[in-house]
């Protein structure tokens, strides 16, 4: 297994014949304001190899749907290449309104098949009390792959 850090929370997990992307916020750098802070962001363009990487992707896993997890630019390229995507249940109405090719939804706690193992969606916190109410839901996802080495993707957490 190896991991890709594209940046922020953007990666690709490569496995023998399975490049599952996370979180795909690509577009070009200070692309898009933040909200609340109004400061620009992404901070730094993708790396070189990304479009390489992107060529190979087989799958997608969503945490949360802040534009610091997916953009527009990554919507556009999951839509594009008819990518299956897992996701929370929480975020599968929108992301199946945008026309993203959601092929299994997730709840807390309860493991799925996939790839020949499983996948658990993780409880995960972006805060406490108001902070937590007002940032909306997020999942982690813990995933078992035969012959790999276990993955927990915390996501945005306390």
């Amino acid at each position: 297994m190896k991991i890709h850090h594209i940046r922020n929370a953007c990666f690709i997990i490569e496995t023998n014949n399975t490049f599952i992307l996370v979180d795909p916020m690509l577009g070009d750098a200070f692309s898009y304001t933040m909200p609340i802070s109004n400061k620009a962001n992404p901070l730094v363009p993708l790396p070189n190899n990304t479009e390489m990487l992107l060529q190979k992707v087989t799958y997608v896993l969503i945490t949360h749907l802040h534009t610091d997890h997916i953009d527009e630019t990554g919507i556009d390229f999951l839509k594009k290449n008819k990518l299956p995507v897992t996701c929370s249940m929480y975020d599968s109405t929108t992301l199946k309104e945008k026309g993203i090719n959601v092929v299994q939804i997730l709840e807390y706690g309860i493991k799925q098949p996939f790839f020949n193992g499983t996948i658990e969606g993780t409880p995960a916190l972006h805060g406490y009390g108001e902070i937590a109410n007002a940032m909306g839901n997020v999942m982690g996802f813990y995933i078992a792959l035969p012959q790999e080495p276990s993955v927990y993707i915390s996501s945005d957490t306390i």
